[in-house]
């Protein structure tokens, strides 16, 4: 009988009942290969990130996100493109009518084209430097921290 990968195991638990570090303590080891990493980045999102969590939340979910890299941060703020993704196509229901900025996340680009993007819709308007900034320090201070008012792993789920 062949044996499951842990990551294979591990989408057959609740997101209940699983705790977020998993996927991101995965995500961020570079022992493990950067398709599986990946994949965990993408579960974390789609298991464990919601609307209504504010950014510094979701930075504590990540947990100083070592794959994180500033060129895989593409950000809309007002309908203009802020970025080569899509010729500006955006998967957000309600960008920009109902405005914020728009961010798609494209972890890991340089491991193939299988992987997936996962776009997020903050309130108030965030800055990108500023959004990977808050992303990176869980503990950072800061006057702005927008709540995520849609999330989308794309291809796939709407949240």
């Amino acid at each position: 009988m062949p044996v499951l990968c842990w990551c294979c195991l591990a989408v057959f638990v609740s997101p209940q009942l699983e705790r977020p570090g998993l996927w991101s303590a995965l995500a961020n080891n570079p022992s493990v290969g950067v398709q599986r990493r990946r994949y965990c980045v993408e579960h974390l999102f789609r298991r464990h990130v919601r609307p209504g969590m504010k950014v510094s939340e979701l930075a504590r979910l990540l947990d100083k996100p070592t794959w994180l890299v500033d060129t895989e941060v593409l950000a809309w703020s007002d309908g203009t493109k802020r970025g080569e993704c899509f010729d500006g196509w955006c998967p957000l229901r309600d960008w920009p009518a109902k405005g914020g900025t728009a961010f798609c996340i494209l972890p890991f680009t340089g491991a193939g084209p299988d992987g997936e993007e996962v776009w997020l819709r903050v309130s108030p308007k965030m800055a990108r430097d500023s959004f990977i900034e808050a992303l990176r320090a869980p503990d950072l201070e800061t006057d702005e921290d927008p709540f995520i008012l849609e999330v989308v792993c794309f291809p796939g789920i709407h949240f």
